[in-house]
Parts: C-alpha cells; sequence; structure tokens
C-alpha cells in the first residue's frame, strides 16, 4: 500500500532517511554515467564493430590483438548471440555509442526492478527502499561505468523466470541472452534439466545456435572453427580472481590446477558445486515459492562460478526476498546484500582487501543461500503466485 501522509509524519527520521537514498541514487546513477563516458573498459563496441567489418573479434583476441583493434580490455568472451544482438552499436561512433549503451544500462537496471516488483509482489514503499539501495550500490555503479552486460543478464534471467510460464517464445529468447556468458550457464542449465523444461532449453540452445551460425557467416568462417572460441578467449583473459565462489577460493590458494591437460581443477569444482546445490533447490522446491527458488538459482550461480564484483548485482533478487521473510530472516538476508552492494568498497577504501575478504564472502553468499532455501515464509500467500503457502 502506498505510505500515507500519516505515516510519513509518523515516520519523519525513516523518510528523511529514504529521501537522502533517493538523492544518492541519482547520484550514483550520475556518477556510473560519467565513469562510462571516461572509461567503458569492458564495453563490446570493439569486437560488434570488427565483427560488422566481416572480422573475427574472437581470432584477433587469440592472435594478441597485435594491432590493437580491441580497445582497452574489450576482449569477446561471451557467446557469438551476443555479437550479432550488439552488431548496431558499430554503426555508433564510439563515444556516442558508449552514451546509448550507459542509458540502455539504465533502462535495464529499472526494468529489473520491475520485474522484481512483480515476481515478489512488492509494495510501493518496498520497490522505492530496493530501488534506492540497487542504483546506489557498487555493483551496478561499477557496471554501469565499465560498460558490462551484468545489467543485460540480470533483466534477462528476471525475463526468463517470468516469462516461462506465459510468454514461452520471449522467455526462451531472454534466456538465451542470460546464457551468452558461460558464468551463468552451468547451474542456469541444471535447474532446466532438474525441473524437465526441456523445450524451453532447446528453444534457447536454437537461438544460441542461430547466432553462432550468423556469427561464422558474417565472418566466412566455418562454423567448427569459431564454435568454440569465446571459451578459449575467456580462458586466455578472464585471469583475474573473482569474489565469494568457489573457483575463486581454489584459485587463491594455490589449489587449482589443469586436469588431464585441458580443463582447470576449479571449473570441475565450480560446476559440480552448482550441480550438488541445483540438487539441493530441487529437494527443497515443494516448500519454496517461486521468488524464494529464484533468489536461491542466482545466488547458486554467484557462490560456484567465478564472478566478478558487478555482477553482484544478481543479489537482487535475495534483496527483494527479504521483505518477504520473517523479521530476523530478512534483516539477515538484508545485511548479506548490504555487505555485497556496500561493505566491500568500504572495506576496500580501508585497504582491508587481502586473501580473507574472498573467504569470507565465499560463507556469507552460502550463508544468503541457507537462508533462501530453509527461512520459513511470513506472509500468509505466496507472494510469486497469490496462492496459499504449504503446510
Amino acid at each position: 500500500m502506498r505510505p500515507s501522509a500519516e505515516w510519513i509524519r509518523e515516520h519523519r527520521l525513516a523518510s528523511a532517511a529514504l529521501a537522502v537514498a533517493i538523492l544518492l541514487a541519482f547520484a550514483s546513477i550520475i556518477e556510473g554515467v560519467h565513469n562510462a563516458l571516461q572509461f567503458s573498459t569492458d564495453f563490446q563496441w570493439s569486437p560488434v564493430s570488427l565483427l560488422v567489418h566481416g572480422e573475427n573479434p574472437y581470432q584477433v583476441a587469440l592472435s594478441g590483438n597485435v594491432d590493437g583493434k580491441i580497445l582497452l580490455s574489450q576482449y569477446p568472451p561471451y557467446l557469438h548471440l551476443l555479437y550479432i544482438v550488439m552488431a548496431p552499436f558499430a554503426f555508433l561512433p564510439y563515444g556516442a555509442a558508449k552514451l546509448v549503451w550507459a542509458l540502455i544500462n539504465i533502462a535495464l537496471g529499472a526494468g529489473s526492478l520491475a520485474l522484481l516488483a512483480r515476481i515478489f509482489r512488492l509494495a510501493p514503499l518496498q520497490i522505492l527502499i530496493l530501488a534506492a539501495a540497487f542504483f546506489i550500490s557498487t555493483p551496478f555503479r561499477n557496471g554501469l561505468g565499465n560498460g558490462q552486460t551484468s545489467l543485460l543478464c540480470l533483466f534477462a534471467a528476471l525475463a526468463w523466470w517470468d516469462w516461462q510460464d506465459r510468454r514461452k517464445i520471449a522467455a526462451a529468447g531472454a534466456l538465451s541472452l542470460l546464457l551468452v556468458k558461460y558464468s551463468f550457464a552451468p547451474p542456469i542449465v541444471f535447474w532446466l534439466l532438474a525441473t524437465a523444461r526441456l523445450r524451453l532449453l532447446a528453444a534457447s540452445l536454437l537461438c544460441l545456435a542461430a547466432g553462432w551460425l550468423g556469427f561464422s557467416w558474417i565472418c566466412h568462417e566455418n562454423p567448427l572453427d569459431t564454435l568454440g572460441q569465446p571459451m578459449k578467449v575467456a580462458a586466455l583473459y578472464a585471469e583475474s580472481l573473482g569474489g565469494g565462489d568457489i573457483m575463486t577460493l581454489l584459485k587463491s590458494s594455490g589449489l587449482d590446477r589443469p586436469v588431464a591437460g585441458f580443463v582447470h581443477l576449479s571449473w570441475i569444482v565450480g560446476i559440480l558445486t552448482s550441480c550438488l546445490w541445483v540438487g539441493a533447490l530441487r529437494w527443497r522446491a515443494a516448500r519454496l515459492s517461486q521468488a524464494a527458488l529464484l533468489a536461491a538459482l542466482c545466488l547458486i550461480a554467484m557462490v560456484s562460478i567465478r564472478h566478478l564484483a558487478y555482477d553482484y548485482v544478481f543479489l537482487a533478487p535475495a534483496a527483494a526476498l527479504a521483505f518477504s521473510l520473517p523479521r530476523r530472516w530478512g534483516a539477515a538476508m538484508a545485511l548479506l546484500v548490504a555487505y555485497f552492494w556496500f561493505g566491500l568498497k568500504l572495506l576496500d577504501l580501508m585497504g582491508v582487501n587481502d586473501g580473507r575478504m574472498e573467504a569470507i564472502s565465499f560463507v556469507a553468499l552460502n550463508a544468503m543461500l541457507l537462508i533462501a532455501l530453509l527461512a520459513p515464509a511470513a506472509p500468509s500467500i505466496d507472494r510469486a503466485k497469490g496462492e496459499p503457502w504449504p503446510a
């Protein structure tokens, strides 16, 4: 329900805090756009420009980018479909393209919040609180300033989840956009297999296959040659450690090593971890709302596969879930989200950024996942479906 004038008078301090948070959210957006115009270090403009001119950006990256055709750190680690979708940016000057992509990212963030409000049945005041926290958060601002695809992937994930039973074709398209980022693929694919949504998975794979074949045709290359190139680029250039995932823990502890000469132990453990967590989620599914399932699935992706700070926008479903949990459980979830959205940046500014933070973040993500799986429901109905909560 909409907050009344009487409520605002009775909660002046809370109202003032919310007003300040909204102002900070606008300031954060402006700062993010400024950073995007100045940097956009990960914006995929270079790869799509090469593709539009018939050149294979994967091959340019794998050859060492000796001519400097790929700007900054705009190396192409995503699946082929993304570069088909983003091809129109190649027809814009670089400066204009950065601005347009920044504005699209803001729209994707707003669209993600609208989908969260629908999925989690949030009240207007809850939407305001979540939106302010989301736009102020470091992951949102970093993703916007770096020209990353994290907000696109978040919107795609939420759209897939919301549309999968109502708009099947659109859901398949959204799912294919989510899967272009390899770090989200394992738990999502395992979940689709575990829940027997094979048609949806097949449709999304067809979209990805069409992108792969279209990419190969534009580059005039054999599709078999281009098939594995995204993963080769990712393996070559994705050397930095992530945040609180099991893969990063293995790498930072020195335990990661090649297995059978072609795949690293961290990838095997990461995929197995996501498989085990998805199995636990499937086992608990009958006792969870669709909203809680979504939050847990996003957390599984974050805890099992390597992710950098800007991908913590995927904690937004967990933040939304906090509103529907009993007070203590919800407060714990909200505090853990705040640790990733605000605390990590504060600790970094204080000079606390050693290897211990990765272990702490790993524990925090697992704690959030356990809360999503085990916490009882506060409302008497399933907020995602409007149905009575199972006894």
